[in-house]
């Protein structure tokens, strides 16, 4: 069955405790309030405290097959069950902005129970989907207004969690200038996104890439070289690490050298997500004379051999010896880029040569590379392979996702209608895209909500004794709430035990956190709402569900 969620361990032990702790409890709030708990008229409050409390969360002490004792019963009904103007109690623990779906960006206001939306899971820093369960709307007072390094901003109640690179979700009003806050672009959410196998293939992109590879517009990935072979080897490893199928064009370019126009070969791939994982790799950096050494390549021996051959292909040469130069013994990589020969002379065991042209260096590549042996300046360990599968979760966590700084915030305080702002509550992720920027479902104070609730089902063989579904309501509103929770868990509890055709539940509820604090809103209402089955898919049983609960009594 449905459980509470998102409750403090600790606050749920002492809503369970016996009610001496409750009463030492409440004497302790008594004395961090400044009021003495022995002053006459105070005498009794701890005790009163711990009664209301343990009555307010008789819910966590309750079974809910025992509560619903076996009132299930076989019938041949298949028409809508409504319970309307259930009333309840409980405790809450609780725009124009863009939500990312699956199918692209959605206004807030558009957004409806069903739905899939993008989140981000922040550990791993990859992209996921999550389902909208129930979506509420309430008004607000005062807002907030985020203004993001990336020139966009975000519109949000003071106490909407929004996650940062320091601290975890922090609440909206929290947040200072120069806190770095979790996004990924929202136009970029759609684009195909490539995960890599480390292996042979992969190591050879990454080769052939730093030997003749470059970037156009940050979003395509070229290859230009002379021989055709090359060419179409590069695009065969890009189609089995990547799953991208690129072509080999035939091009003529200009050559200053030759002082006339020679045929070539390109291989282009457009993605602006594989431009930004390959700057990733090699530190940002793609210049031939700048790019580090890409340590993704040091995952196994394949990896690696890979990535030698894909450079060498590209710019290197043979090394020989003997009579004649007769032996073939390995190939020498040249470059101008100390830092990655430096690098890649360390994971070889070997020393980095001079080149007869200047400004470029070498470095030799043995055919038994890998080998531990003892050669002339001693002996090699060879190859160790050092698993980056985290390291490669990383990086791609890092093109999927950036860290946006909030540059200002703003204060806005309602002049003459209250502020219309959106909450989601998303299974089996809690959180959303808010603009990009990575929020959660929001949750805030220990003050009562009341109102009523509907409950409606359809059923399938089998119906609920009346009495039971008031107090379905009644056991999970006794309990540290949000009103969102509360509808879902009544919806799915019922469509656990009944398992009908489709459960709708309806809440309308009035908080004391709006009423007594804060933007102090005597009239405000909260409706929240979860569709199951039919209710969910057919919009005629839906339509017939709000109709019979906005009917008036006779």
């Amino acid at each position: 069955m449905t459980t509470a969620r998102a409750v403090p361990e600790e606050l749920r032990d002492a809503l369970r405790a016996a009610p001496r702790d409750l009463r030492r409890l409440g004497r302790e709030l008594l004395l961090a309030l400044g009021e003495d708990p022995d002053r006459e008229g105070l005498v009794k409050t701890p005790e009163r405290l711990a009664r209301a409390l343990k009555d307010l969360t008789v819910g966590y002490h309750q079974d809910v097959e025992r509560l619903l004792n076996g009132a299930r019963f076989t019938e041949r009904y298949d028409e809508v069950v409504l319970v309307k103007d259930i009333d309840f109690y409980s405790l809450c623990v609780h725009g124009k902005t863009l939500v990312a779906t699956k199918d692209g960006a959605r206004f807030a206001s558009e957004v409806r129970p069903g739905m899939t939306l993008v989140t981000l899971d922040p550990v791993a820093r990859q992209l996921v989907e999550t389902e909208v369960v129930v979506m509420s709307e309430s008004k607000h007072r005062e807002r907030y207004r985020i203004q993001l390094s990336n020139e966009r901003e975000l519109v949000v109640t003071g106490g909407h969690p929004i996650y940062t690179m320091d601290g975890g979700f922090q609440k909206a009003r929290a947040l200072r200038r120069g806190d770095m806050v979790l996004s990924t672009p929202t136009r970029k959410l759609c684009r195909p996104r490539y995960d890599p196998h480390l292996g042979y293939s992969f190591g050879y992109v990454l080769g052939a890439f730093a030997s003749d590879g470059s970037l156009d517009s940050d979003r395509r990935v070229r290859l230009e070289v002379n021989e055709r072979a090359f060419a179409g080897r590069f695009a065969t490893h890009v189609h089995s690490a990547l799953g991208i199928a690129p072509e080999v064009q035939a091009i003529r370019k200009p050559s200053g050298f030759l002082g006339r126009e020679v045929e070539q070969y390109r291989v282009r791939v457009c993605s602006s997500y594989l431009a930004e994982l390959l700057r990733e790799l090699f530190g940002g950096d793609t210049h031939s004379t700048a790019f580090r050494f890409p340590e993704v390549v040091l995952h196994s021996r394949e990896t690696m051999q890979g990535f030698l051959d894909g450079y060498i292909e590209g710019d290197g040469h043979e090394a020989r010896s003997g009579p004649g130069r007769r032996y073939w013994t390995g190939h020498f990589i040249t470059s101008a880029n100390r830092p990655f020969l430096n690098r890649l002379a360390h994971v070889l065991e070997t020393p980095v040569g001079e080149n007869s042209v200047a400004g470029t260096a070498r470095v030799y590549v043995s055919r038994r590379w890998f080998e531990p042996r003892n050669t002339s300046r001693g002996w090699k360990h060879g190859f160790r392979e050092e698993s980056q599968d985290a390291a490669l979760q990383v990086g791609l966590g890092n093109v999927r996702t950036k860290p946006v700084r909030v540059e200002a915030i703003e204060k806005e305080q309602a002049i003459l209608k209250s502020y219309t702002m959106y909450n989601f509550e998303c299974r089996p992720h809690h959180s959303y895209l808010a603009n990009g920027v990575l929020v959660a479902n929001c949750e805030h104070h220990v003050l009562p909500f009341f109102g009523r609730c509907h409950v409606a089902y359809l059923p399938k063989g089998r119906i609920i004794g009346l009495s039971k579904i008031p107090r379905l309501v009644d056991h999970y509103a006794r309990r540290l709430q949000v009103q969102e929770r509360l509808t879902c868990q009544i919806a799915e509890t019922l469509q656990e035990t009944l398992q009908p055709q489709g459960v709708a539940v309806v809440v309308e509820a009035r908080h004391l956190c709006l009423m007594m604090r804060g933007v102090t809103q005597q009239n405000a209402t909260m409706v929240t709402s979860s569709m199951l089955g039919r209710f969910r898919t057919d919009p005629k049983t839906r339509a017939e569900f709000f109709a019979l609960i906005r009917e008036k009594e006779v």
